[in-house]
């Protein structure tokens, strides 16, 4: 093929794969399909947990932001037992993420997922953070380290599910109201 015809073809190429990008990402109110593997093998996935409000981290242990961002997210996840956390590691081998956990001396379970799959969800950086509804439907998406320990984004995120679980997130806001 020419080089001429090559540089033609280049934005209309760029325009078809940003269009299957975009259509194949579940956004706002989509429901979303995913399977991770726990370190025993276990094939696990979203629906088991259906009813229950989620929150799905994608991350990595070579990934110095998720490195950083993951202890201030294991102690937020403590503090809300009424949600459920879900946070695959992307890594090619789970031992990366059981050696990164139990050396940080983290409690969080290594969870095992396909990077392909991510990629069909849209995950193009991580950490990549996900809120599911009760009903499957994903309500926002959060790309980059989070500041899981300001109370701020603890509102934001309460937000994001049906007030039933407000103060489960805010004990000083849910006082104050009172």
């Amino acid at each position: 093929m020419s080089p001429l015809l090559m540089r033609c073809m280049r934005p209309a190429l760029a325009i078809s794969m940003l269009t299957v990008l975009l259509f194949s990402m579940p956004g706002p109110g989509q429901a979303m399909e995913l399977h991770w593997r726990d370190a025993h093998g276990t094939t696990h996935s979203l629906e088991e947990s259906r009813g229950k409000p989620r929150i799905l981290h994608f991350w990595a242990s070579w990934c110095p932001p998720c490195r950083a961002e993951l202890p201030e997210l294991a102690a937020w996840e403590k503090k809300h037992p009424d949600i459920t956390f879900i946070a695959v590691s992307l890594d090619d081998d789970i031992k990366d993420a059981e050696s990164f956990l139990h050396s940080s001396h983290l409690s969080l379970p290594a969870l095992s997922g396909d990077s392909d799959r991510a990629m069909q969800l849209g995950i193009r950086a991580l950490p990549t953070t996900i809120i599911i509804g009760a009903n499957g439907k994903v309500l926002a998406r959060y790309v980059g380290a989070q500041p899981w320990s300001s109370p701020a984004f603890g509102n934001h995120i309460a937000d994001s599910f049906p007030s039933r679980h407000r103060d489960h997130f805010s004990p000083s806001l849910a006082s104050a109201a009172r």
